[in-house]
């Protein structure tokens, strides 16, 4: 199964391990590994951009700035998702379930 979950910077190596050692095949990678780490340091902005088109969800935990910016992107006419709603600041292992299930 291909990546389907991106752990952002701020979000612990150790849970990404955890999460693919508890289900084998999570479809979980952290961003300082995902295309040898070209991503990090990037702006929420364009950050949320770049996972909509990569038809990937953004694991993080800073609700109120991801939210926002988000909110602001939806507003602004952009598309955050290609394959129904991808953003959402949930817990990965029900992410990973939904995904799973598919």
């Amino acid at each position: 199964m291909p990546f389907r979950l991106l752990a952002d910077e701020n979000t612990s190596h150790r849970l990404v391990s955890a999460c693919r050692r508890l289900v084998p095949g999570f479809p979980i990678v952290h961003i300082a590994n995902w295309q040898d780490g070209m991503w990090l340091g990037l702006d929420d902005v364009a950050l949320l951009t770049c996972c909509a088109e990569a038809s990937l969800v953004l694991v993080a935990f800073d609700r109120s700035t991801l939210a926002w910016h988000a909110g602001q992107l939806l507003r602004a006419g952009q598309d955050l998702s290609r394959n129904g709603p991808q953003f959402g600041l949930r817990s990965p292992i029900a992410i990973a379930d939904r995904l799973l299930a598919e």
